[in-house]
């Protein structure tokens, strides 16, 4: 099987619904990758720095907050999110289905 490459969602102000759109695309093709019908995902805020590192090495490091949506809540420190599969370990390994800044609603 082939390695899954985690997708960099840019989400912005002015255009939120384009980030929304290739966040669904990422996790249908996640789902395509994995055979399977449907995942389920949770998303971990953190810094750029470590999301950048989880999203390319497959491992978190440092602190992050976890959602259930890719949309930050008001006034979070940590404004980077990865989305992963909910039933995910987050020691050691991990695929990281996609990431990206996240916009504070």
């Amino acid at each position: 099987m082939a390695t899954w490459e985690a997708v960099k969602i840019a989400f912005t102000y002015d255009d939120p619904v384009t980030g929304y759109n290739a966040l669904v695309l990422a996790i249908k093709n996640y789902q395509d990758y994995k055979q399977v019908p449907t995942v389920k995902l949770k998303y971990l805020y953190m810094t750029q720095d470590d999301a950048d590192v989880a999203a390319k090495e497959g491992r978190l490091q440092g602190s992050y907050t976890e959602e259930t949506s890719p949309y930050a809540a008001s006034g979070a420190s940590e404004t980077w999110f990865i989305a992963i599969d909910s039933t995910a370990e987050l020691n050691g390994k991990i695929e990281v289905v996609a990431w990206g800044p996240s916009i504070s609603v």
